[in-house]
């Protein structure tokens, strides 16, 4: 197999490709990234990299909040790195999120969900629509609740 590059394939250039041939170079070791589309599209460009372990939690998915709790508190390193390395900003924020309901029967679903956080231990608050409004002025007036996370 001489002429062959022998490094590393990374099949997807959004965020997780493209971050794990950008650590693999820095070790210089080669990489060959293969992306059907734009590099950073598609659902990276979707998701902009959101790591929102607790607002995201589902019933019985524990090991996958575990690892979303530690990717959480690893990025903001990986940030800094990244942002000295480019020189740019990647616009990272860290304020929370919510989760809305706009009538009864979303704000039992959600009221379900927020009882497991809370069984979880994880760091939640139940809102009044007005509350979640005066947190986030653009939501829609027919916001009834929302859990912010």
């Amino acid at each position: 197999m001489d002429g062959i590059d022998k490094g590393t394939l990374i099949i997807g250039g959004g965020l997780i490709g493209l971050s794990i041939g950008w650590r693999l170079r820095l070790r210089g070791e080669p990489v060959t990234l293969l992306e059907r589309g734009e590099t950073g599209g598609a659902a990276s460009w979707a998701g902009a990299g959101m790591l929102a372990p607790v607002g995201e939690v589902h019933f019985q998915e524990d090991a996958n909040l575990r690892l979303g709790q530690e990717s959480l508190r690893l990025y903001p390193e990986f940030v800094k790195e990244l942002e000295a390395y480019t020189g740019q900003s990647v616009g990272y924020r860290s304020e929370g999120g919510l989760k809305i309901s706009l009538h009864a029967d979303d704000t039992a679903e959600l009221r379900h969900l927020f009882d497991y956080q809370q069984k979880l231990d994880l760091p939640v608050r139940w809102l009044s629509g007005r509350e979640a409004q005066e947190l986030e002025p653009a939501l829609s007036h027919n916001v009834v609740a929302a859990v912010y996370s």
